[in-house]
């Protein structure tokens, strides 16, 4: 794990940790936070873990505008990793009793985050994910909607679930419940890896509807349909593979 800057000490436990990996995003990291930081969640206590995996733009310049922002930590990783990684620093960082991941981009409502975590803060699961195909999506491309349909009903297959949308960046967690897995993933395959384990460890997967406007390759999309193939190959050896 690389540098870190923290801000607050001997605070509460927070009710919601939102963990933010982050890379390459200058020019959008900035809104993408004030969303989060204005995002309504009542009486609930919030905290954001923001993981930057060593980019090379003018990200980081971004984040120290943040460094003082009561609740808010950022973690420097020196190199680049992945997604996977990042995710992995932001999880083992996190202090909340529910723990969400949010892109740091704007293809997903960070106002939505405090409907997911009810459910887990009022005992009703211990994991919840917010589900495009039950909600609204714009601007998503044919071949994305194929590739994201496919992995579903792959996943689907091969675990025995009934989940509608198992790319979705909003998972939420109980946060012992995914401080519990033993995550190895280093790029985007996290997203295969955090649902085999939710699910080969018996936990149900709630689905909420949520709204989501895909951005474009030249908007910053960095997945592309060679990360589709890697994702099958990925998802068998989570159905089959070992559980640490």
């Amino acid at each position: 794990m690389g540098e870190s800057a923290t801000q607050s000490v001997n605070a509460p436990t927070p009710d919601v940790s939102i963990v933010v990996p982050v890379y390459n995003e200058a020019q959008i990291i900035e809104a993408v936070l004030g969303l989060v930081l204005g995002a309504d969640f009542g009486g609930y206590r919030r905290e954001i873990v923001i993981v930057d995996d060593g980019s090379n733009d003018k990200t980081r310049d971004a984040l120290e505008k943040f460094r003082d922002t009561q609740g808010l930590r950022i973690i420097y990783r020196k190199l680049n990793r992945g997604k996977g990684a990042a995710i992995r620093d932001g999880i083992s960082a996190a202090t909340g009793k529910v723990i969400i991941i949010q892109d740091a981009d704007l293809e997903y409502d960070p106002g939505q985050i405090p409907m997911l975590a009810k459910p887990i803060l009022e005992s009703k699961a211990k994991v919840v994910y917010g589900s495009r195909f039950k909600g609204e999506i714009r601007r998503m491309t044919p071949f994305r909607r194929f590739a994201n349909r496919v992995l579903t009903c792959y996943v689907n297959l091969l675990f025995g679930s009934n989940v509608s949308d198992v790319c979705t960046c909003y998972k939420t967690f109980d946060g012992d419940v995914i401080r519990s897995f033993v995550l190895k993933s280093d790029g985007f395959e996290i997203c295969h890896e955090l649902t085999a384990n939710a699910i080969r460890r018996g936990h149900q997967i709630m689905e909420l509807p949520i709204s989501y406007c895909a951005r474009s390759a030249n908007e910053g999309v960095k997945s592309s349909w060679k990360d589709f193939v890697r994702q099958l190959k990925h998802i068998l050896v989570f159905r089959f593979g070992r559980l640490t």
